[in-house]
C-alpha cells in the first residue's frame, strides 16, 4: 500500500477521473466549490495491484480557537473589535492562499445560526518534527569565552 498527496491539477487524467467517479458514489458527498479553494490537495491510497482505491479531500483552515475581552468591554466595543479582527483573519487567510476560517463555539451558542454550517470535527494533534523541538537560542548580548 501506498499514499501520495497532491494538488488537483498536478493529478493524472486517469487518477482525476477514478476519484471524480468515486466521488459521486460517496456517502459524503464533495461539494463543488470544494474545488475551488487555492490550497485543495488530494491524499490518494494506492493498493498493492497500483489501484486507486481511497481519496481524502485536504483543505488548509484557519481555526479560531478562543476569543477573550476585558470584562469591562461594552457589547458594542466586542462587536467592532471582531470586526476588526475578523478583517486582519481574513487578510492573513488570503496571503496563506486559505479559503475558510473555522471557528469553534461552545455548543449552546447560536449567534451565527443563518451564515453557518454545523461541523463535528476531529481535532488531532500533528507531532512536532523532532528538529524544532529542544531546540534553544542563545539570547546572550555578550559572546562568553573560556581561556
Amino acid at each position: 500500500m501506498k499514499a501520495t498527496i497532491q494538488k488537483l491539477c498536478e493529478m493524472g487524467w486517469e487518477s482525476l477521473t477514478r476519484f471524480k467517479a468515486l466521488c459521486k458514489w460517496s456517502k459524503a458527498p464533495v461539494e463543488p466549490e470544494t474545488f475551488a479553494s487555492p490550497s485543495l490537495r488530494i491524499a490518494s491510497a494506492t493498493n498493492e495491484a497500483g489501484q486507486e482505491i481511497a481519496f481524502c479531500v485536504l483543505e488548509n483552515v484557519l481555526l479560531l480557537r478562543t476569543s477573550v475581552f476585558d470584562p469591562s468591554t461594552t457589547l458594542t466595543e466586542v462587536g467592532r473589535c471582531g470586526d476588526y479582527i475578523d478583517q486582519q483573519v481574513a487578510v492573513h487567510a488570503q496571503r496563506l492562499g486559505i479559503s475558510q476560517v473555522m471557528v469553534a463555539v461552545p455548543n449552546d451558542f447560536h449567534d451565527f445560526d443563518d451564515e453557518c454550517i454545523t461541523m463535528k470535527f476531529y481535532l488531532r494533534k500533528v507531532p512536532a518534527p523532532i528538529a524544532a523541538v529542544g531546540v534553544a537560542c542563545s539570547t546572550s548580548a555578550h559572546p562568553q569565552f573560556l581561556n
